[in-house]
């Protein structure tokens, strides 16, 4: 009688979308970020165990949330007018087509001879 319990309970928890999408996040925590490689445009991503994202930008006066809510990949900032995508240890950005963005000329890029706008996630 405890084994079709056990089973329908493995069943259950296989199948449910919240946990398959939480065993896709990338990470759990804070990483931090820099497309342009200066002072004051840094940005953090956090992503929870339930999966909530949120963006943050470092200006030199105050910190502006670009996006707060579930995870998904690519991650839309500002309306969908460009994209973050994470991949490995990287985060890049991408235009509104989802095409990878090339007018980065930060130091912390993972190809500074590039243009490319793939930069580092690093943990606090």
């Amino acid at each position: 009688m405890l084994k079709p319990a056990i089973i329908a309970l493995a069943l259950l928890i296989a199948t449910s979308p919240a946990l398959a999408k939480a065993q896709k996040l990338p990470f759990v925590g804070t990483r931090y970020f820099n497309f342009a490689g200066g002072m004051g445009t840094e940005e953090s991503i956090t992503i929870t165990k339930k999966g909530n994202v949120t963006i943050k930008l470092y200006g030199k006066s105050a910190i502006g949330v670009l996006y707060k809510g579930k995870y998904q990949n690519p991650i839309p900032i500002d309306g969908g007018a460009y994209y973050y995508q994470i991949k490995g240890s990287q985060i890049h950005m991408l235009d509104e087509n989802k095409k990878l963005e090339y007018a980065c000329h930060g130091f912390g890029l993972v190809n500074p001879d590039s243009e490319a706008c793939i930069a580092h996630l690093s943990k606090p």
